[in-house]
């Protein structure tokens, strides 16, 4: 795919959630090199039959899923509404395309118009392209652990939305 096409940014629907999973597969098996796709689409099925706050995808001309994000709600005490950025995806062929960008910023706004006032997000600690994307988009360190189900590290981040 040529990195300069037209890219179009939409709400997600739920008949998207199976071409997501197969990008989260792709994107994921890219980068951690031995992972089986097909294990981790099935989780990220998981992920996305569950109730969101939010899916964002970005696609080509013909249509085709090539980013996407999803955010899901948080149970919290706080009179603020917040939401975890569960997941977000590029296709591995046009990563580095600033696509990742601008699906972070649609997400956020999307957060917005549906009056959510922070957000959270947790990214494996190794992963300083994600991590440096977050930090340009203003989103600030929350903390630091492990991921139960890996035990990698894990970096927190949130960002607090201002109104619309």
């Amino acid at each position: 795919m040529d990195r300069l096409e037209p890219v179009t940014i939409r709400a997600g629907k739920p008949d998207d959630s199976a071409a997501c999973a197969q990008l989260w597969g792709a994107a994921i098996a890219h980068r951690d090199v031995g992972r089986s796709a097909e294990e981790i689409e099935g989780r990220a099925i998981g992920k996305l039959g569950r109730e969101w706050a939010a899916l964002v995808v970005a696609s080509a001309n013909d249509g085709h899923i090539i980013g996407f994000s999803l955010l899901v709600p948080e149970d919290n005490d706080q009179s603020v509404r917040s939401a975890h950025l569960s997941m977000l995806a590029v296709a591995p062929d046009i990563q580095g395309s600033g696509l990742g960008t601008r699906l972070l910023a649609a997400t956020q706004d999307e957060a917005r118009a549906k009056g959510i006032g922070q957000l959270t997000l947790r990214v494996l600690t190794a992963n300083t392209g994600a991590r440096r994307l977050y930090e340009a988009a203003g989103w600030f360190l929350s903390g630091q652990g492990r991921f139960e189900d890996t035990g990698r590290a894990f970096t927190g981040y949130a960002l607090t939305l201002a109104g619309p």
